[in-house]
């Protein structure tokens, strides 16, 4: 947590992808070692991180499954396998968040 002294940084963001239904088993621990610092924020993506992925591309308005969504996911520009393009989605956030 040594960036979150840096006056130079505004916010910090950790993201952690918790798979439901199943609880990640350091969630908690992040969960406490973020809470004392006001510029550390926490997202938790449910059912799975490919699913936000997703909604960086489409509007989702179905049930998907952890599968489905890791399937689609894969399709995406930017998306290989675990590797993803963080520049290719940060391009995408002004339509996704329409």
């Amino acid at each position: 947590m040594q960036q979150a002294s840096d006056g130079d940084v505004d916010e910090i963001w950790c993201l952690m992808d918790v798979e439901a239904p199943r609880q990640h088993p350091r969630l908690s621990e992040t969960v406490a070692l973020a809470a004392p610092h006001s510029k550390v924020h926490l997202a938790f993506s449910n059912p799975c991180f490919e699913a936000w992925l997703l909604l960086h591309d489409r509007d989702l308005d179905a049930f998907l499954t952890t599968a489905d969504a890791v399937k689609a996911a894969q399709a995406l520009d930017g998306v290989n396998g675990k590797h993803v393009d963080a520049g290719q989605f940060v391009a995408r956030r002004a339509a996704a968040s329409m």
